[in-house]
């Protein structure tokens, strides 16, 4: 795979007019308590936090069977329990039911503790169950395809002071979940402001403590980073066509958020579930051959009002934004869940394949401020996709990194990327003597932020994950989704 750079800088350099270009537009921002995912599988608990947030204050925890603010340990618990609602008298059974119980009660504290005493050992896909909270959901059945939200309906749940969440699903395997914070329309342009909870915060040791109300208050502004939130293209949000090097589509939505209306109790219905491993031909009813249990919905009560309204804020960016420049770009090797799980495939072999993304990082003093990808199609490149600046920017930092300890040019370097698992690693040489340098701390695939590690072992760590996640969830018990 020795493509030379040079063949993508014209392209990208036509590319930067637009990643640069000052904006002096007015945006609407929701001001929620936004907080990354604290462990590579818990995105879907990020979201459900921060949405959690819009209506309730800062000081109302969801306290046994009473809604309130969630954590993403208390989300991993309960998911671990299988608890969909906070009153359900079907199964599986809500919180409510499960605390009337002397070993009910005994397993929900159980598994509170286990998760906040040791988050990593909790991350495991899951749903946002918004506890306390009615929604509707966009998703299609079987493979149809599902645009997701109109312009109009997702601006209508910024303006109402409520984000809304959505999930991008990879045709090669996996889900990934993120959230709708605000809007822009300026110059016609219809553009949407969203939270990426990835990469988890970037700590010298995998985050293990984790509180059961709000966000993890020790992490610094350095931690968490600066750059989990962009402004993203509509079309974007309704076709990702791409995320970070591999093929993406729209999934599902959860929008029209709302305090629950008082009522018998009912059950919540789950529409997507977060595993990083759903098979490519049949993503909408198995995961990896593994069939899982479909949980039906009631129709949504009709809104109630907010106790603690949230008002939407209105930022005006007035500021001249200092002369930005385009990075050394990262050719991306993008590698599928289900690529990865080939019987008898040696992994090391997809390090091989053709390049056609290219990830751009763009910068502002030789600091990682944007990013863009570029994507070969039909027969030229051109700009298109997603990708994830704060990511991009702990790539950018590790080759540097791993360039200057080892004498080598940082333009020598390109990008495994494993979206479906959250794995991204800055790759140098190719075939069975390349070795991977992980972006993110990540103990469930032995990965040490920094760190290089022949290909040929993470990868087979990699596929091992794969593996135990499907077991994990196969052993809840699930039947046809």
């Amino acid at each position: 795979m020795n493509h030379p750079l040079s063949w993508v800088i014209s392209s990208a350099l036509l590319a930067l007019s637009a990643a640069s270009a000052p904006s002096g537009a007015a945006s609407v921002t929701l001001p929620l308590d936004l907080e990354p995912q604290y462990a590579s599988q818990l995105c879907w608990a990020a979201v459900n936090t921060i949405a959690l947030s819009s209506f309730f204050p800062a000081s109302s925890c969801q306290v046994k069977d009473m809604p309130g603010r969630s954590s993403q340990a208390k989300d991993a618990a309960y998911h671990s329990l299988d608890v969909t609602a906070l009153s359900s008298l079907t199964p599986p059974p809500g919180l409510q039911q499960l605390l009337a119980t002397t070993s009910g009660t005994n397993n929900v504290n159980h598994g509170l503790d286990v998760c906040a005493t040791n988050i990593q050992s909790c991350n495991v896909p899951g749903v946002p169950i918004l506890l306390g909270l009615s929604y509707t959901t966009t998703k299609t059945t079987g493979m149809q395809p599902n645009p997701g939200l109109s312009w109009g309906q997702a601006t209508q749940q910024i303006d109402a002071g409520h984000p809304f969440l959505f999930v991008w699903g990879f045709t090669s395997g996996g889900l990934h979940q993120l959230i709708a914070i605000g809007y822009s329309n300026d110059s016609a342009q219809q553009k949407l402001m969203i939270w990426d909870p990835l990469p988890v915060p970037k700590t010298s040791e995998p985050i293990a403590m984790a509180p059961l109300c709000g966000p993890l208050t020790t992490l610094t502004a350095a931690q968490i980073g600066s750059l989990h939130m962009k402004l993203i293209d509509f079309s974007t949000y309704t076709d990702p066509t791409n995320d970070m090097g591999v093929a993406a589509v729209h999934d599902d939505d959860q929008y029209a958020l709302a305090l629950k209306v008082p009522q018998a109790p009912v059950l919540q219905q789950v529409t997507h579930n977060m595993s990083p491993i759903p098979s490519s031909d049949r993503r909408a009813s198995t995961i990896m051959g593994l069939s899982f249990t479909k949980v039906m919905f009631s129709s949504p009560p009709a809104p109630a009002k907010r106790t603690t309204p949230v008002q939407a804020e209105l930022k005006k960016n007035s500021a001249v934004r200092e002369p930005r420049e385009l990075g050394i770009p990262f050719p991306i090797v993008g590698l599928g869940v289900d690529q990865l799980r080939r019987p008898g495939l040696n992994p090391t072999t997809l390090l091989t394949q053709t390049i056609s993304t290219v990830l751009i990082p763009v910068e502002v003093n030789g600091t990682v401020v944007d990013s863009f990808l570029m994507l070969f199609r039909n027969g030229r490149w051109e700009r298109g996709g997603y990708s994830n600046t704060e990511v991009t920017k702990l790539l950018v930092e590790a080759r540097l990194q791993y360039a200057a300890e080892h004498h080598i040019s940082p333009k020598d370097f390109y990008m495994v990327s494993v979206p479906g698992l959250a794995a991204f690693f800055v790759a140098h040489g190719y075939g069975s003597q390349a070795v991977l340098i992980p972006a993110s701390n990540d103990p469930l695939i032995g990965a040490v932020a920094g760190s290089a590690t022949p290909a040929a072992i993470q990868l087979s760590r990699l596929v091992d994950a794969i593996n135990r996640l499907a077991a994990a969830t196969q052993s809840k018990g699930a039947t046809v989704r």
